[in-house]
This record gives C-alpha cells, structure tokens and sequence, in this order.
C-alpha cells in the first residue's frame, strides 16, 4: 500500500499510525516505510507531485500496488475537517480529466476535485480544490490500474473558514482525526490488491487473449491494465474472452473491452 502526500505534516500522523520508518536509501524524496506500507512525501504543487508519483512509481514490485493520495484541501461547500473522496478530477486549464473508479465501500462524502496552480481564495464553485491530484492521477494511471488509485482529502478551509485564516499547526490534527478512515480505505484497496495479484486464472486469461490476437507492446500493457480492472468490477471471465473472440484483432478487443467498463459507469 502507497500514500503520497504533499507536507510532512500531512505525513507525520501515517507515519505514527503504520509505523513508518524513514527510508536512508533514498535523497530525491523523504520515503517512509514497513513492511506493507510506503509513503512518499512529494512537497507542494503539481510539478512535484508528478515527479514523486514517478518516483514512486518505479519503486513498486507489482502493477497491482494500491495508491491513495491523502491530504488537505480547500472546498466551496463541505465544513471544514470533513473528508471526502474524489470522484473526479480536473484541472482547469487542461482538458484530461479522471473519474477515480468507486470501488471503496465507505459511508463517505464524494466530490468533485479541482487542481489548481495556486491556492484558492475565492471558492467559484461548490468542489474541492488542491494543488496535486490531477498530476498525481495523471501520472499513475499510466502505470496502475484505475482501481487502484484513490484520493482522499480533508477539507482546511471554505467559505466560512478561508484559507488566509488557516492555521498550519492543525494541518496534523485534521489527518489525525481520519486515521480510522485511512486505515479502512488502506485494508480495502490492499485487499482489492491482493486478489488480483493472487488470481492466477486471471493470468491464464490474459495469456488467452493475447494468444487470440497481435498486440504491440502498447496495447499489451493497455489489455492487461484492461482485464484487471474488468475483473475488478465483476465481469467474468467467459464473458471477456467471447468479447475477445468476436473481436478482428487486438486493437478492436481492447476497444470493445473498454466499452464494456464504461458500461458500468466506471471510465471517462
């Protein structure tokens, strides 16, 4: 299980609850770590939050490696140390936008979340705003499996407590108080993990598939990343390799796939 956050006061509650121990291996970015946790410590902006994420990235053993971003944020509606779980992800000025997959079952608040380049004054709309998720998503979706990125923020500020009146030293308190949610959030997505990386029909299935058909090495990765996440959602088996079979080559097979996830209201 992997955390990302921007401060080390953001981190320092994750690391008391899990028991974290700083890594010494690494200069580029303070990492924190046991024997089932890691948590990464990017500092402000998307910039470096994108940068960590990379790095991050390249320290997982397995593509199935879960991901949470935790942190504070501002937000135009919800009071203040609420938390809240990002259902989509947007940033402005760039057209990519991401729709975490709502595969946690949490009593939670869901909401829009808005990227932003500096902090937020104004509060225009009635979403969360940060400075990191949208870089963070953007570059571990390239690698993990959607499922297995979640970001969940505590809200610092709002309209009624702006952020000019803000006291760091509560930055502690507010993740402290969402521990018992983090650790819930955290069993959940390790467990989701763990099947599928202890499912080994579901390798046999991938090999089937790309036995079907030519992949390039693009689309290998793209029908792998594919099938986990169909799994993950409760498409059988028969039901992924009839839509392989029907399917002109690997191109058309990742394509009908996909349209058989977003039929579950999970992609863009």
């Amino acid at each position: 299980m992997n955390f990302i956050v921007a401060l080390q006061a953001e981190a320092r509650p994750l690391i008391d609850k899990f028991k974290l121990q700083k890594s010494t291996d690494f200069k580029t970015f303070r990492i924190f770590h046991n024997t089932k946790h890691r948590l990464i410590v990017s500092g402000i902006g998307q910039i470096q939050a994108a940068a960590a994420t990379g790095f991050l990235l390249g320290l997982l053993k397995d593509k199935t490696e879960a991901l949470l971003n935790v942190g504070l944020a501002g937000h135009g509606k919800l009071a203040m140390g609420t938390p809240f779980l990002a259902n989509r992800i947007e940033h402005k000025d760039k057209d990519s936008v991401y729709f975490p997959p709502p595969v946690l079952k949490l009593a939670a608040d869901y909401s829009l979340l808005q990227t932003v380049d500096s902090p937020e004054y104004e509060y225009p709309k009635p979403v969360g705003y940060d400075m990191e998720a949208h870089a963070i998503y953007r570059v571990a979706s390239k690698s993990i499996t959607r499922e297995m990125i979640q970001v969940l923020k505590i809200v610092s500020d709002n309209p009624s407590n702006p952020l000019e009146q803000f006291d760091a030293e509560k930055t502690v308190e507010l993740i402290s108080d969402q521990t018992p949610l983090i650790e819930e959030i955290s069993e959940q997505m390790e467990s989701l993990s763990n099947e599928i990386t202890n499912d080994r029909d579901l390798q046999a299935l991938v090999e089937e598939i790309q036995s079907m058909h030519r992949f390039t090495q693009t689309e290998t990765h793209q029908i792998e990343r594919d099938i986990q996440r169909a799994a993950c959602l409760g498409v059988e088996a028969n039901d992924i390799l009839s839509l392989a079979r029907s399917s002109a080559n690997g191109k058309s097979t990742i394509s009908s796939l996909r349209r058989e996830i977003k039929k579950r209201g999970i992609l863009a």
